[in-house]
């Protein structure tokens, strides 16, 4: 027999004020065993835009307060309207941005929603809920990743807000301002729902801004590698999730790839419940797949054709450095002809950098004037081990017996970030 709630059986005694607040807080207990627990990460660079994925990443004009308060303002749950295209997703994270200036201290309760909008009305489909157990710090870009992805149709407007709906840490230790940007996302806007977190079904729509914002969306076939991605030249697994059978439980599948893609190649053939295939990407370009199914008990009749996907080689010979950079400083141009570590001034006489440094100094100059501070992705430097965390670019530019060379690159503020045990 399943266990009754204490509260359940003291109602009748209670006075009317009392059993109400009782019944009122287990219902919300109750509510909330019933809600998944996203994950929280804060990072300093934003998540890379992947897939489907929809973003708005323009230059902050404004801030919006957030604190968990009775109020319609700051107290509001913070959204942001966004629309799908011809295929559903399934939405996984959703990302915000802290103005520079201030952070957010632990531990703070976050209650996220996803719902269609039509209007000003909005109709939940998802509620998830995340614990803020680390410092949100000035500027870094807040990610809240589902327990379990939302579905989201086709062609559909949709709201994601995430609402404060506590905080055991005082607003003088810090209140976090959210980003907002002019209307730069064409396909939505910013709104705020509620008080103390909680959202309604009622949004203040915002026609001329957006929020700093990143959806994580997903194809719901799940390829790997995601459309847009950069991969390594050489034999590329692709993988992806099945659609559901109209008959029965059994789908076959045909997967097409190549180069050009009008004209791809088929690669398998009414294969039963297949989710992987191995290609060839040999050299630098654009490649495209696309898995087509049979749905309805048997592979016969024409399949439902799929959504074409595409990945990306740069590097054809995998020592970091891109295709398009080799050819233009070898003669005659080859993708495959610089050595990453030698000293050649491309093929003249040494200066102290290798060819790799050479390559990161450069990134790093043509960004001059343009930000305050360059971030280069560590992974980039992971094919040198631990001396890679090192990055030693820059030491080695400054240390450069040229003194023009040096001179470059002693003005230069860079940062990385690393995580632990990359110095091992």
């Amino acid at each position: 027999m399943e266990e009754q709630h204490p509260c359940l059986d003291r109602l009748p005694t209670m006075g009317i004020g009392v059993g109400l607040f009782c019944l009122v807080t287990l219902c919300q207990l109750l509510f909330n065993e019933r809600l998944h627990a996203a994950s929280m990460s804060a990072s300093p660079t934003p998540p890379a835009m992947t897939g489907s994925d929809i973003s708005n990443y323009a230059a902050p004009t404004g801030s919006d307060k957030w604190w968990a308060e009775n109020s319609t303002g700051a107290g509001s749950a913070k959204g942001q309207t966004f629309e799908t295209g011809d295929t559903g997703l399934l939405l996984r994270a959703v990302t915000y941005q802290v103005t520079a200036s201030q952070k957010a201290e632990p531990t703070k309760a976050y209650a996220i929603r996803v719902g269609s909008v039509v209007g000003s009305i909005f109709t939940e489909i998802h509620a998830e809920t995340a614990t803020q157990t680390f410092t949100w710090n000035g500027g870094e870009y807040m990610t809240w990743t589902f327990d379990t992805p939302a579905q989201l149709d086709a062609n559909t407007t949709y709201g994601v807000d995430v609402g404060m709906t506590s905080s055991t840490s005082g607003w003088r230790s810090g209140i976090p301002y959210i980003n907002i940007t002019a209307n730069a996302y064409p396909s939505g806007g910013r709104y705020s729902s509620g008080q103390l977190g909680v959202g309604t079904t009622n949004l203040s729509l915002s026609g001329s801004s957006d929020r700093v914002f990143h959806l994580d969306l997903a194809h719901p076939m799940l390829p790997s590698p995601e459309s847009g991605t950069i991969v390594s030249a050489g034999d590329v697994t692709l993988t992806w999730t099945n659609m559901a059978a109209n008959v029965g439980s059994n789908v076959w599948v045909d997967v097409w790839f190549g180069t050009n893609s009008g004209t791809l190649a088929q690669v398998v053939t009414t294969a039963l419940n297949r989710t992987t295939a191995t290609v060839s990407a040999p050299v630098a370009g654009t490649y495209y797949w696309r898995v087509d199914s049979y749905l309805e008990g048997a592979p016969t009749g024409a399949a439902l054709e799929g959504t074409l996907f595409h990945f990306i080689v740069i590097d054809s010979d995998g020592d970091g450095l891109p295709d398009a950079y080799e050819r233009q400083h070898t003669e005659p141009p080859s993708g495959t002809a610089l050595d990453p570590d030698a000293d050649l001034e491309y093929g003249g006489g040494g200066d102290g950098l290798t060819t790799m440094e050479e390559f990161l100094l450069g990134i790093v100059e043509l960004a001059a004037g343009r930000v305050p501070a360059v971030k280069p992705q560590s992974a980039f430097f992971e094919r040198l081990g631990a001396d890679g965390a090192a990055v030693p670019l820059y030491d080695a530019a400054c240390a450069s017996p040229d003194p023009e060379v040096a001179a470059r690159a002693a003005y230069k503020l860079g940062f990385t970030h690393l995580r632990r045990g990359d110095w091992d």
